[in-house]
């Protein structure tokens, strides 16, 4: 059982409890973790895709097949500024750095 700290304002807390109820705390924890954990896994596994086959729309086939898709300016536009970005890592990777960064800390990935 957990206990209600009312002076503290932390909420519940298993300090108070007994070695024995603590480790059953723990290990409810840990089984609603592996629950969680499973089930997130199914619906991105199973649940996901499907509902990606249900939701989209069909795809008409277009004269000139796969290339024609892809040969709309704004396509290309869109393939231009990747390579550029690809090209000048170090131009799109330092001021992402720098903004995400505590100064205490190094960027590292």
């Amino acid at each position: 059982m957990l206990i209600r700290n009312p002076g503290d304002g932390r909420g519940l807390s298993a300090r108070r409890l007994r070695p024995v109820e603590r480790g059953r705390v723990r290990w409810q924890y840990l089984l609603d973790c592996r629950f969680a954990l499973i089930a997130s896994w199914v619906v991105a596994v199973a649940f996901t895709p499907y509902l990606g086959v249900k939701l989209l729309p069909e795809i008409k086939p277009t004269e000139g097949g796969h290339e024609a898709i892809y040969a709309t300016s704004g396509y290309r536009r869109l393939r231009r500024v990747i390579a550029w970005s690809v090209r000048r890592k170090f131009f799109v990777a330092v001021p992402w750095c720098s903004s995400s960064c505590s100064p205490a800390l190094a960027c590292r990935s």
